[in-house]
Formats: structure tokens, C-alpha cells, sequence
């Protein structure tokens, strides 16, 4: 999706629709992403892709030592760690790109009922192996999930926003992991793996 300014690609390949978004800036000035006011919007509830708090991950050890006369045990720790600091705006110089895991879409499991009176497919491996499965397709006013990007830009202290519109096209079903499906069938960015 894109203007004359920038272009935005939305990649849903995480798990359980763990949203990547990247933003080129197809202009020659500096261009500003402002998260703070950038929202992913679901059934009118607006999830702002900014959060003020930071993220710690790293790992502890111990050391136990023990004297041979002394019956007492000493313990020292320590802990080393990345934070992830997630800032209000971000800069994109001209003619570059940044990327962010901007959120999970926190799909629940969809309704059985949709595919309930779908026929059940077979796919024929190379392997000469099949898979079965259930497919239905729906248009954006059909779609059992419906939901939107909005994001704001600052270029040369004039704002201005983009609204993207998504919703599920093709519903799969199937008892094993879209891994044993063609490659060509289920990676692609706008695919959701629940």
C-alpha cells in the first residue's frame, strides 16, 4: 500500500497474527512514523501500536559456594539482559525503510460453524501423500474478521495519516500445521497462522 511519499507493507506470517509492519520513505526528506498516534482498530476498539513501557528479557545464574570448615552456603547472582525500549516516533531518512512487530492481532479461534457445511478437499502431495482440508472464501462485507491501520506521518511538520482496511479473504481448515502445505499455498505476508 502506497503514495507518492511512502509505501507500507503489512506481514502477518508471525504466529497467531503477530503483525510486522514496514515503512519506506520514497521521498527526499526525513519522514516520521508517530506511534503514539497509530492504531490498530478491531471491532471499533482502537489498540494504539505505542505502549510507554519497556520490555526486559535475559537470563540469571548462581554460583553456590561452600567453605570445607564452614557449614554455611553463600549465594551470588547475577542477571544480564536486553531492554527493548518502545519509542513514541521514529525517524526514517529519505529513500529507507524501518520495521517494527507492531502487535498480535489476538485472534480467538473462529467459529467452527463457518466451515461447517464446506465439502472436504484433498490436497495430493508430491510425496503422493494427501492432505484434507476445508476452504471457504468471503467478501469484505462476509468476513468473520474485520479490522484496520491507521497510521500517522510528520514530513517537514505537516501531519497526515493512512487507513488500511483488512479482512479475511480465505478461510483454511485442517487437522495438521500449514508447514506440510506448498510453500506457495501459505507463506505469504498476508497470511494468518492460528
Amino acid at each position: 500500500m502506497e503514495n507518492d511519499t511512502v509505501r507500507v507493507i503489512y506481514n502477518f506470517q508471525g504466529y497467531k497474527g503477530e503483525l510486522t509492519i514496514s515503512i519506506y520513505n520514497k521521498s527526499g526528506e526525513l519522514l516520521e512514523v508517530n506511534w503514539r498516534k497509530s492504531f490498530l482498530i478491531r471491532d471499533e476498539q482502537a489498540a494504539p501500536y505505542y505502549r510507554s513501557s519497556a520490555s526486559l528479557n535475559g537470563s540469571a545464574g548462581i554460583d553456590t559456594t561452600r567453605g570445607l570448615l564452614v557449614t554455611s552456603t553463600t549465594y551470588t547472582a547475577g542477571f544480564t539482559g536486553d531492554i527493548t525500549i518502545n519509542f513514541p516516533g521514529e525517524f526514517i531518512p529519505p529513500r529507507s525503510a524501518i520495521s517494527k512487530k507492531a502487535l498480535y492481532l489476538n485472534l480467538k479461534y473462529l467459529p467452527d460453524s463457518l466451515l461447517k457445511h464446506q465439502p472436504t478437499l484433498k490436497l495430493k502431495l508430491k510425496s503422493k501423500d494427501s492432505i484434507s482440508y476445508k476452504r471457504r472464501a468471503f467478501s469484505s462485507q462476509t468476513s468473520p474478521l474485520t479490522f484496520r491501520s491507521y497510521l500517522t506521518f510528520n514530513m517537514g511538520g505537516k501531519e497526515f495519516s493512512l487507513d488500511h482496511n483488512f479482512f479475511i479473504e480465505v478461510l483454511w481448515q485442517s487437522s495438521i500445521g500449514p508447514s506440510y502445505f506448498p510453500v506457495d499455498m501459505w507463506k505469504s505476508p498476508d497470511v494468518i497462522r492460528l
